[in-house]
Order: structure tokens, then C-alpha cells, then sequence
């Protein structure tokens, strides 16, 4: 299981049962299989749970191995700049996680976060029509 929050993946492992040794935050994991080589010859699900199995034994063995500040940020009600930066650092994370892991190169597969982002129109309040009765 992985959160992009502490807090979620607390929660999945105290109310939802979820086991604490496949259970991390989406920095968390991205920052453990930095050093998981993936054998060539596995299969996709075989490697997936090798490197979650690597992240788990490394997590264990060296707990500063995935650094401090390992939650993500909600991005909802931030200012637009601030939600940029994290969606471009979760475009980064994810294909570096999908390197790792999967051993797929390259970051065609996702577009760039472009710099500027239409902002959607603001809803302007009306008042509601009264009925006439006639």
C-alpha cells in the first residue's frame, strides 16, 4: 500500500489491517528502491513484490535510509504555483518509481506538467429566481 500522507497510511495500517512491512509513503518508497536493482529476467509481479520486499528489509535495517520528510502535501487548497510543484513532483517520483521497479526508462510515457494552467472559471453566485404567481 502506498499513501502520499503519514497520516493515510496510519490509517491503513491501523483500521484497514494493512501489514506494516508493505506499507510506506509514496516518497518513503520511491527514496528505498533508489538502491533495488531489478533482475532482468523476473516478471513484472515477481519484481514488484522483490522490490517491496528490498524496501521493507532496508526500511528495518537503516530507518533514516528514506530521509525525514517523507509525506506528501495535499495540493488542495494551495496556491496554484504550490500545486505545480507538487504535481511535478509526483510526475518525477512516479517515473522514477516505475524505473526502479519495473525497469522502464524513459518519461514519454507521461506528459509534462505544463507551466501554465488555465484556471477554471469562477462560478459567480446568482440569486435564484422567484416564481410569480399568477
Amino acid at each position: 500500500m502506498i499513501g502520499f500522507e503519514e497520516e493515510q497510511v496510519r490509517r491503513a495500517i491501523v483500521d484497514a489491517r494493512a501489514q506494516q512491512a508493505n506499507t510506506f509513503t509514496f516518497r518513503e518508497f520511491v527514496r528505498l528502491v533508489r538502491n533495488y536493482t531489478r533482475a532482468p529476467e523476473t516478471m513484472t509481479v515477481e519484481g514488484a513484490r522483490t522490490a517491496v520486499s528490498f524496501a521493507e528489509a532496508l526500511r528495518r535495517r537503516d530507518p533514516a535510509a528514506a530521509g525525514t520528510d517523507t509525506g506528501m502535501p495535499d495540493p488542495f487548497g494551495r496556491s496554484w504555483k504550490a500545486q505545480l510543484e507538487i504535481a511535478a513532483e509526483i510526475r518525477d517520483l512516479s517515473i522514477e518509481l516505475v524505473q526502479h521497479v519495473f525497469g522502464v526508462a524513459g518519461s514519454d510515457a507521461l506528459p509534462p506538467i505544463p507551466e501554465n494552467i488555465r484556471r477554471r472559471p469562477q462560478w459567480l453566485w446568482r440569486p435564484r429566481r422567484t416564481r410569480s404567481v399568477r
